[in-house]
């Protein structure tokens, strides 16, 4: 058989599974010339892979090690993931508060608000304890305060007032509209056949000297 450049080939601009490559094995030590079929070959990639550009993938593909990306995966219906996110854990103050700009006064209750923000998606909690709390107001509408600026207008229904004294639960639900503002958000609770808005007197007269809690939880975009 006549010898032959490798650059004197014939290229092939497709590969098959059965298809063989050229590998000198061992060339640090011992080094002889092998053949490995493309399947083989590619089955057993031991080494940090790094591709700089664009990598389609046609079929399925099984990551047995960790993946990084660095900034967006696109599938094939065009739907784009973006990889690039910052996980941040932490607390925040709710400031729960009247809109008449009264603060809860705690004693032994206490306010507490914690976030998950993922890239723009921010997972919150807020929890107000009112044992032994007070307000001076009692006809502005209680809210709360977001730890970030939300993008759009969100409702969130995920709230409960819990008054222990009578062993009641009621429901309590969020409305922030960005057009009053971005991190503001008042609080209401249903009625027979509206939302209402949340005060001192209702659904329940203000109780100091009992456990009465209220909770709220969502998840909403924010503007950065």
């Amino acid at each position: 058989m006549t010898a032959t450049k490798v650059t004197a080939l014939t290229a092939a601009t497709t590969v098959a599974a059965n298809d063989l490559l050229y590998i000198v094995a061992d060339p640090g030590g011992s080094p002889t010339s092998k053949k490995i079929t493309q399947a083989n070959f590619f089955a057993n990639v031991v080494s940090n892979t790094k591709f700089s550009n664009t990598v389609t993938f046609a079929n399925t593909t099984t990551f047995s090690r960790a993946i990084t990306v660095a900034n967006t995966i696109t599938y094939s219906d065009n739907t784009v993931q973006n990889t690039a996110f910052t996980v941040t854990t932490a607390a925040f103050n709710p400031t729960f508060s009247t809109n008449t700009g009264n603060v809860l006064s705690v004693s032994t209750g206490t306010q507490t608000g914690s976030y998950t923000k993922i890239g723009k998606l921010c997972y919150f909690r807020v929890f107000v304890q009112f044992a032994n709390s007070s307000y001076a107001d009692g006809s502005g509408q209680y809210q709360i305060v977001l730890p970030f600026p939300s993008v759009a207008t969100i409702s969130i229904r995920g709230g409960t007032l819990h008054n222990t004294n009578t062993a009641s639960i009621y429901h309590i639900g969020g409305v922030l509209d960005v057009d009053t503002n971005t991190t503001v958000m008042p609080l209401y609770y249903t009625g027979s056949t509206t939302d209402l808005a949340w005060k001192n007197t209702t659904p329940v007269g203000w109780q100091t000297g009992n456990t009465t809690h209220f909770d709220i939880s969502g998840v909403y975009e924010t503007t950065t």
